[in-house]
């Protein structure tokens, strides 16, 4: 028997063959859900937008994340942040508790808000 080191590959064994390795295409294609590849199917807009998100979890999961609602606690700087990441999925109910007032402060880490905004409640 022949020594090798790790990092040499093994030679086949008889009767099996050495996988094929998959272009990115070929790997892009794998990835498509089947109804992706059927000929002549149309995605929609919605499909397009959350492409990422369905191929993760589906679209029940899509689904789920869509009818969720969230209650966030305070309004600084971490929290609008964590907002913005879970609208981009599509997580369109938002309740926000903060007796807070917007800032100046706010307004340069805070995307939601504007100069308009100063003086008004944040929540």
């Amino acid at each position: 028997s022949v020594l090798r080191s790790p990092n040499q590959s093994q030679p086949p064994q008889e009767g099996r063959e050495e996988p094929q390795k998959l272009s990115k295409s070929s790997r892009r294609k794998d990835m498509l859900r089947s109804d992706d590849t059927d000929k002549g199917a149309k995605r929609t807009e919605h499909e397009d937008r959350f492409d990422r998100q369905l191929r993760l979890w589906g679209s029940h999961g899509q689904k789920f994340l869509e009818s969720t609602h969230i209650c966030a606690l305070g309004s600084g700087a971490t929290i609008s942040e964590m907002l913005k990441n879970l609208v981009l999925p599509n997580i369109s109910q938002f309740t926000i508790i903060d007796d807070a007032t917007i800032t100046e402060e706010d307004n340069g880490n805070n995307f939601f808000v504007s100069e308009d905004d100063i003086g008004k409640p944040r929540g």
